[in-house]
């Protein structure tokens, strides 16, 4: 019986990766993408922050040199 349960399982598994690769990480690259300094001249995807991101999180509060 426990066979005949991993092989119905096994049938989740298309979908399940389908609906990863087709909206959960476009979706999460996207969050990814909008907090960084990314554009089609500089190809690196630099943390920048957001609006509200404390001074502490940002890239010239970190030490690190700041992109650009």
């Amino acid at each position: 019986m426990d066979g005949l349960r991993r092989h119905k399982s096994m049938f989740l598994l298309p979908g399940l990766l389908t609906l990863f690769l087709i909206i959960i990480f476009p979706l999460l690259f996207t969050i990814r993408v909008s907090f960084s300094g990314w554009n089609v001249s500089n190809p690196y995807l630099d943390f920048i922050g957001g609006p509200t991101t404390p001074p502490c999180c940002t890239t010239a509060a970190s030490g690190r040199p700041s992109p650009g």
